[in-house]
């Protein structure tokens, strides 16, 4: 399957996902701006990954996040995510070696935002956010990834390892700032205090602030004093 395949497939028309079960509140119970929500890109497969987005969107998140899924073995992934990255790349290539190239997968990525962008539900206000690591990004190159959020509707990044006080992720953190694109600074544990206070210079409309260190899923004593610190710090 080529780009310009994978985009007519994704304009082929959508399901509209019809209802929610008895147990599942409706749209209009949950306060929108209490949610963030996450996802991986193609996962189960394309149709009904774009199913279940249209029935998020019916919730009205203030963010989706939306996982490349480029690297379904980093470490720093739990199990679940991991094994949700394998399955959609496995179905987004088709088996074939040759389309595991970045710049594929991030067209293709960005064909699908721009989709869900403008079928979006009427009076939804969600910001669609790619969350992946820097190597593939790099790869595509992080200008030509700027243009490409700019012309699809892309609201914005968490890059967990892009380093936006220096060089060229503070150019694009910057550019993207221009078009109102947000770049999500990510801080951790091992952040010392001094770049958290660079990054709070630069008024991110958001910091997003990992518990930990280790990979998604490990356990965190929240009470700790080490923790709390850090915490009321970020």
């Amino acid at each position: 399957m080529n780009a310009n395949n994978f985009k007519n497939e994704i304009k082929g028309g959508v399901q509209r996902t019809e209802g929610f079960n008895s147990l599942t509140p409706k749209p209009e119970q949950i306060p929108s701006k209490s949610i963030v929500l996450h996802c991986v890109y193609n996962f189960p497969e394309l149709h009904t990954f774009f199913r279940n987005v249209e029935a998020i969107l019916e919730y009205n998140p203030e963010y989706l996040e939306i996982q490349l899924p480029i690297n379904p073995n980093n470490t720093m992934d739990g199990g679940i995510i991991q094994q949700a990255n394998n399955q959609a790349l496995e179905d987004f290539t088709l088996g074939d070696p040759s389309l595991k190239n970045h710049k594929f997968i991030i067209e293709s990525f960005m064909s699908g935002v721009e989709h869900i962008d403008s079928t979006r539900p009427k009076g939804n206000t969600t910001k669609l956010v790619m969350i992946s690591y820097l190597q593939p990004l790099q790869n595509f190159g992080l200008k030509n990834l700027a243009n490409s959020a700019i012309e699809n509707g892309l609201g914005g990044f968490i890059i967990p390892d892009l380093d936006i006080l220096s060089g060229e992720g503070y150019t694009f953190y910057q550019k993207c700032k221009r078009y109102g694109i947000e770049v999500f600074p990510v801080v951790s544990p091992s952040t010392s205090s001094e770049d958290i206070l660079k990054i709070q210079s630069l008024n991110p409309s958001v910091i997003y602030v990992r518990s930990t260190d280790s990979a998604t899923g490990s356990v965190v004593d929240f009470g700790s004093d080490e923790f709390q610190c850090y915490f009321s710090y970020t």
